[in-house]
C-alpha cells in the first residue's frame, strides 16, 4: 500500500532485490519534485540546506519510530506529543466537497513549503495507525523489508505481500 509517510520515509532507498545499492533521494531535487506532483502538495524545490537538514531529521525519527512500532512497541505519550508537534507546523482548512455523489470532508493546506510537507506526512502516519485499529485489526504491523517501508494490518501479517519500491 503506497502511502505519503512511506514514500517519504523510502527516500532513504536501498535495493530491495538485494543488492547493495542505497541513495539518499532526500535532497534531490528531481525526488523532491516528483514527490510533491505525486502527492499533490507544495514546496520550493530545490528545498534549502535548513529544510532538507529539517526534513533528515523528520525522517529518521518517523524510521526509528517506524521500526520500534514494527518491534510490537506501543506509540508512547512522549511520541504521541511529537507527531502532534509536527503536525502543528502545518496549517489546514476544512472543506466540505461532493464526490463520487457523496459529501467528503477534505483539510487543505494553507501554507506552502517543507514544514506543511512535513506535517502532512506525519498526518498521514498518524491516520494509518487510527484507521487501521478502527478497522478493527487490533494493531496495524509496520514491516521493514529490504529497507522498505509498508503497513499491513495484524490480521494479514502472516499472508504473502508484494512489496513494489518504485525507481526515480
Amino acid at each position: 500500500m503506497d502511502r505519503l509517510w512511506t514514500d517519504f520515509v523510502n527516500s532513504d532507498y536501498h535495493d530491495w532485490r538485494g543488492g547493495d545499492r542505497s541513495e539518499d533521494r532526500l535532497g534531490k531535487a528531481s525526488w523532491q519534485q516528483d514527490f510533491l506532483e505525486r502527492w499533490q502538495l507544495n514546496a520550493s524545490v530545490p528545498a534549502s540546506p535548513e529544510d532538507e537538514l529539517s526534513m533528515r531529521n523528520f525522517r529518521n525519527e518517523l524510521m526509528a519510530l517506524g521500526a520500534r512500532l514494527s518491534s510490537g512497541a506501543s506509540l508512547t505519550d512522549i511520541e504521541k506529543q511529537w507527531l502532534n508537534g509536527v503536525m502543528e507546523a502545518g496549517h489546514v482548512r476544512r472543506t466540505l466537497t461532493t464526490i463520487d455523489q457523496g459529501l467528503k470532508l477534505q483539510l487543505v493546506a494553507v501554507e506552502t513549503g517543507w514544514h506543511q510537507v512535513m506535517a502532512e506526512v506525519a498526518a498521514d502516519f498518524a491516520t494509518t495507525l487510527v484507521e487501521e485499529k478502527a478497522a478493527g485489526f487490533g494493531s496495524v504491523i509496520i514491516r521493514i523489508v529490504a529497507g522498505c517501508f509498508m503497513m499491513i494490518p495484524e490480521a494479514e501479517h502472516r499472508s504473502t505481500v508484494m512489496i513494489r519500491c518504485v525507481e526515480i
